[in-house]
């Protein structure tokens, strides 16, 4: 589990409830090795449920795994 650091910029001009989760309660992330079977398992069992589009919201926390996250 590794949870996100917000910086004083991102708090004060961009305050996020997804970000806030993701501070207090962590966030799971996909071994880097894995991420095309994660993707494309994801994907398949959607198409065979008839899911032809998913909305994605909150692309600005993106930011943060690759940045500030400290593992526990």
């Amino acid at each position: 589990m590794a949870y996100a650091v917000s910086s004083p910029g991102v708090k004060s001009n961009e305050p996020c409830y997804a970000l806030n989760s993701i501070t207090t309660n962590g966030l799971g992330l996909v071994n880097p090795e894995k991420v095309f079977s994660f993707c494309n398992e994801l994907h398949s069992y959607l198409a065979s449920a008839g899911i032809d589009g998913v909305k994605v919201g909150v692309q600005n926390i993106l930011e943060h795994p690759g940045q500030a996250m400290v593992e526990e």
